[in-house]
């Protein structure tokens, strides 16, 4: 399935937090519990003038893999939000498959944020906007960031003119 033949789902009027919010536990021996977004778009809401306070997903917990989907679609969110699309919190893993992340807005990570894991892979980030560090990625985890040669990422801007990945340790 892709994005265009899949649900969609668009914040509603007044709603500014996550439409997603996962924390997976548990899990067997040694590993840990996973989740799989595919074929979905997923919109801000901005053109209903919302200003959201948090990104469409936040991964708080486990291992999510988002494939196939669309997302952001204007989203804006204010303050001190860190990343417009994905906030993927310390000790959580996220990986972007075939994807695409546009205009989005956040202080750090336009479009992802990242403490914890991130793999990106054959997926589009492109036209997102931050007030700081990474117009497209901001990493501040220890888990590692890896970003395949199938994956494109441009016409991405930060208001300080940093760059659009910012990888810090």
């Amino acid at each position: 399935a892709t994005a265009e033949d899949g649900p969609s789902i668009t914040r509603a009027e007044g709603y500014q937090g996550p439409l997603f919010h996962i924390s997976l536990k548990g899990g067997t021996s040694g590993s840990s519990p996973s989740l799989t977004i595919e074929g979905m778009t997923i919109h801000g809401g901005s053109d209903q003038e919302i200003t959201a306070t948090d990104p469409l997903i936040i991964i708080a917990e486990g291992n999510v893999k988002i494939s196939q989907s669309k997302l952001c679609c204007n989203n804006n969110t204010s303050g001190t939000s860190l990343g417009g699309a994905v906030r993927c919190e310390e000790g959580a893993e996220v990986e972007l498959i075939s994807s695409e992340i546009t205009e989005c807005h956040s202080t750090k990570g336009g479009a992802v944020y990242s403490s914890g894991g991130l793999i990106v892979s054959g997926t589009s980030i492109y036209e997102n906007t931050s007030a700081g560090d990474g117009s497209a990625i901001y990493s501040d985890g220890l888990s590692g960031v890896s970003v395949n040669n199938q994956s494109i990422i441009h016409s991405n801007s930060s208001d300080d003119d940093s760059g659009q990945i910012t990888i810090v340790d």
